[in-house]
């Protein structure tokens, strides 16, 4: 019992003991609201008896301590969730998703992991391009990424906006990329694109014309269908 709230002298309590194997009237009808006419006058009286029990001070400590923790509660969710990170702390954040991403076998313990970091919002571009980073520097495509990642998609729409975007990005510099890496990419991509992981309209950003693409954005495509 808490100090506080043992405020009812012994003589005046009064316990309901009941076994597991009574028979008990549960009292469904308690459960539909009733219109009560005198509900004020009733209010009234509660309120005095609450009043005679508990004291007003102690019915103002209650309420003041029940609302302070309610909005203490509110501002350590909100630090949780927004979290401002300085250039030192993204490069550990995405050495950290380096290290589990490399250490996992398995895709759905490794987003396991990477939901534990508790990146918080603001951060989904960072948490993204590291998968996309880590699949691109393998030697050939490994199915795990794309899994990695649709898993993501389907978890919260900001990680499949932050795809879509990585999409326009990497297709517009594909030409800076090596065959290996463009293979790596648009495998990827194709992954997220059958699964419905990835909106079709990111293929707006495609312009089949021979003067709108180059080489290495053909073999993209070539690759991606």
């Amino acid at each position: 019992m808490i100090p506080e709230l043992d405020l009812v002298e012994e003589e005046d309590q009064i316990t309901h003991n009941i076994s597991l194997d009574d028979d008990l009237n549960g009292e469904p009808s308690l459960n539909i609201f009733k219109f009560d006419p005198d509900f004020e006058q009733n209010e009234q009286e509660w309120t005095e008896i609450k009043t005679e029990i508990l004291g007003e001070e102690n019915i103002l400590k209650l309420k003041t301590s029940s609302f302070g923790k309610v909005d203490s509660d509110e501002e350590e969710e909100q630090k949780e969730v927004i979290k401002d990170f300085t250039e030192e702390d993204i490069m550990k954040l995405r050495q950290n998703i380096y290290l589990i991403i490399m250490n996992s076998v398995d895709y759905e313990a490794c987003a396991h992991k990477l939901m534990k970091l508790g990146i918080g919002t603001g951060h989904e571009d960072e948490f993204c391009e590291m998968i996309v980073d880590c699949c691109m520097k393998e030697r050939t495509y490994l199915r795990f990424f794309g899994l990695l990642a649709e898993r993501f998609c389907n978890i919260d729409d900001a990680y499949r906006q932050q795809f879509f975007k990585l999409f326009i990005e990497k297709y517009t510099v594909v030409h800076r990329f090596k065959t290996n890496k463009v293979r790596n990419l648009a495998k990827m991509f194709a992954h997220l694109l059958l699964t419905d992981a990835l909106d079709w309209h990111v293929l707006k950003c495609v312009t089949l014309t021979e003067n709108a693409t180059t080489s290495s954005s053909r073999i993209f495509l070539k690759l991606l269908f």
